[in-house]
């Protein structure tokens, strides 16, 4: 709230009022005057502004990799490329938990009560001579509406679950 003069009898108002309480002239909004921004302002949000800008800048540059990481980077690339020969693309892994997909939509499809489904650890993606592998526990409603608790190995190869082993 500020005061502001009325252009047309020119008494002090509340900035906030629709009529001039003296003429009752209706108030237009939009002349009422802005605070003018100081100079120092401007300069400083734009010295911020490049600061953030240089930072960001500088973060986003990929950090040069030594010659023996760069070796050792080919070297994981030419065995990801082998290993996707061999079995086909990685399975899909979520980001959020770790489960992968294709093991976890197969288990919710099998399930007595798939909404009583909890997973509680999944291994990571890891391969043997068969295919890409991985170890999932989780716990479920069976028939009776008891729960039970499975650790078991999923053998996937080029999209397909191949084979499924008890983890004990």
């Amino acid at each position: 709230m500020s005061l502001i003069n009325c252009p047309e009898c020119k008494k002090q108002i509340n900035s906030e009022v629709d009529f001039c309480p003296h003429c009752g002239k209706k108030q237009d909004k939009s002349l009422v005057e802005k605070k003018p921004i100081k100079k120092s302002t401007i300069i400083l949000m734009s010295f911020i502004g490049i600061i953030v800008l240089i930072c960001f800048i500088i973060l986003k540059q990929p950090p040069s990799l030594t010659p023996e990481q760069k070796k050792q980077q080919e070297k994981i690339e030419a065995e990801n490329k082998r290993l996707s020969s061999l079995f086909g693309e990685a399975p899909r892994v979520s980001s959020w938990d770790g489960s992968v997909y294709i093991v976890k939509q197969t288990i919710e499809a099998s399930a007595k009560d798939p909404d009583s489904l909890v997973f509680e650890n999944w291994s990571g993606l890891g391969y043997n001579n068969q295919g890409w592998t991985v170890k999932v526990i989780y716990r479920g409603k069976n028939s009776f509406g008891g729960y039970v608790r499975e650790c078991k190995w999923f053998v996937i190869k080029f999209g397909n679950i191949i084979s499924v082993f008890n983890c004990n």
